[in-house]
């Protein structure tokens, strides 16, 4: 347990701080920008998250393979085309998708199809978190997740205001592209 603690800590502070910046966001934007804006924001990010359930999925397969370093770059390339394809999708399907069924909610559009941009530097990030925890190197995660919370509770403070939605929309695919750049550097 001893020579594992600072790699359980991590983890644990890992989880946390994806709970943190998963709720940071809603609790700068209620007070600050009104409850329409975070309805359209929310369900942009509701979108987001649905088109990263592939990519979600392949990590939860590919972490015990990382862990145990057994070779699997064909299922990381298959899974970066088949994001490619989602975020493709989400561009050019998913408005009119949202204009059928959430009517009320067409101004969120432009930045679900802003959104829809992140799925594959999400989903790299998501590929080089598995194989980095695989190493147990959850120390660079950490760091990674961190400064994620601050930039996306700093970009929602200064774009928010300024931009509406679609700054809300850029920052979380300049913070999923940070992450992608971060990791693939370090790695």
């Amino acid at each position: 347990f001893l020579e594992k603690k600072s790699f359980i800590i991590n983890n644990y502070l890992i989880s946390l701080s994806g709970t943190i910046q998963g709720q940071i966001d809603k609790l700068i934007i209620m007070p600050l920008l009104g409850s329409a804006l975070l309805g359209n924001y929310s369900l942009s990010l509701q979108m987001l998250t649905m088109m990263m359930m592939f990519s979600s999925i392949i990590y939860k397969y590919l972490l015990p393979y990382d862990a145990s370093g057994q070779s699997n770059n064909k299922i990381r390339k298959i899974t970066v085309i088949i994001s490619i394809i989602i975020a493709i999708l989400g561009v050019t399907v998913l408005p009119d998708v949202i204009d059928w069924l959430f009517p009320k909610f067409s101004d969120a559009k432009d930045t679900i199809q802003i959104m829809s941009i992140g799925v594959v530097p999400g989903t790299i990030s998501i590929l080089y978190s598995s194989k980095f925890l695989g190493m147990e190197k959850s120390r660079i995660v950490l760091i990674t997740k961190l400064v994620s919370v601050i930039s996306l509770s700093s970009g929602v403070l200064y774009f928010g205001p300024i931009y509406g939605t679609v700054g809300l929309g850029w920052i979380v695919v300049i913070v999923m592209t940070w992450e992608a750049l971060f990791l693939f550097i370090i790695n």
